[in-house]
Formats: C-alpha cells, structure tokens, sequence
C-alpha cells in the first residue's frame, strides 16, 4: 500500500509539474510574413533553436532559400498539412497564421509536448 501512495505521489508531482510549465499560446496579430510574425512563433510557439554538438545554438532561419525549411518545420510542430508544392511563401504564411487562429495550442515548455484543439 505505501509503494502505491510513493507511486501516486509521483505522479500527481509530474503532473503538478506539467500543468504548471505549460502555456495557452495567442496568435499573432501582426502580418503574416513579416518579421514581427516570424519572431512571434518562434519566441511563443515553436523555436528552431537548438544546441549542435559544440554546444553553439543554431537554427533554422526564414529568410533563407524561401523560408521553405522553417516553413516546413514548424507545419510539422503545429500538426498542419504540408501544402502542395510550389505554394508561395506568403500563402504559406496565410496558412499557418489560419491554423493558429482557428485551435488553440497549449505547449509544454518543459517537455516540448504540443496539444491543439479547434477553438470555438
């Protein structure tokens, strides 16, 4: 019996801990495309930072070749489908601005989990 409350206290703690590092994330409200709406996802949805093997921090950069790259992941991070090739870089944008209005993400900053639903 001991072992089972040691158990449940456990999980309720990383539960506790969960909850408390997770966040509701707002849309950005400025111009898809624009410089202000790529940092607004990358600083409060989905970065593109991380650590190499040297420890240096590096990332996937929207200016280049199209912004397809960062594009793509962050389609990915945000559960969207992947347009049809050669869709424009400003219809892209439409897009995922779309889809961040239209469900609400909530994104653990500890874990990294991301769960949406469709707002109402």
């Amino acid at each position: 019996m001991r072992l089972f409350k040691i158990s449940s206290l456990a999980i309720g703690g990383a539960l506790a801990l969960i909850l408390l590092t997770s966040r509701t994330r707002s849309p950005p409200t400025t111009s898809p495309c624009s410089d202000a709406w790529f940092n607004h996802i990358e600083r409060y949805y989905f970065s593109t930072e991380r650590e190499n093997s040297f420890g240096d921090l590096i990332g996937l950069d929207y200016a280049a070749d199209d912004g397809s790259k960062w594009l793509d992941y962050i389609e990915a991070k945000a559960g969207m489908p992947h347009p049809p090739g050669g869709t424009r870089k400003d219809a892209r944008c439409r897009l995922i601005q779309n889809g961040l209005v239209s469900r609400t993400y909530v994104i653990n900053d500890l874990t990294g989990w991301v769960f949406s639903f469709a707002r109402r």
